[in-house]
C-alpha cells in the first residue's frame, strides 16, 4: 500500500562537530533535509526526512506526527533541535561549532 505525500520544504544543512570526550576529532559534514506531510496519517501528518550528501551516512525520516506546537513557519527551530539532540544530547560526545540552515 503506498500513500501520496506532499513537500512541505526542502533545507540543506551544513554542521562542523568536534570531539569533546577523547582525542581531538573534526567533521564537516552535509544533509539535506524535507518536510512532507502524508495524507490520511495522524496527528498533523508531517515528517522530516534526513539524507547525508557530504561526509555523511545518515538516511532517515523522523515522524513529527504528534508535535502539536508544530510551527511551519519555523521549520529551521525542529532541524537544529533534532542536530543538537543527536551530537551532544544528554550524553554526546561532540560538540557543534558551526550550523547552516539553508531553505531550498
Amino acid at each position: 500500500m503506498t500513500q501520496s505525500s506532499d513537500i512541505i520544504s526542502k533545507f540543506e544543512l551544513g554542521i562542523t562537530i568536534q570531539n569533546v570526550s577523547g582525542p581531538p576529532a573534526k567533521q564537516n559534514m552535509k544533509m539535506n533535509i524535507k518536510f512532507f506531510r502524508v495524507k490520511n496519517q495522524y496527528g498533523n501528518q508531517t515528517y522530516m526526512s534526513v539524507q547525508g550528501i557530504e561526509n555523511c551516512t545518515i538516511e532517515e525520516v523522523n515522524d513529527l506526527r504528534y508535535r502539536t506546537q508544530l510551527n511551519f513557519e519555523m521549520l529551521e527551530m525542529i532541524i537544529a533541535e533534532w542536530a543538537y539532540s543527536r551530537w551532544t544530547g544528554k550524553n554526546g560526545s561532540w560538540d557543534i561549532t558551526k550550523l547552516k540552515i539553508e531553505r531550498k
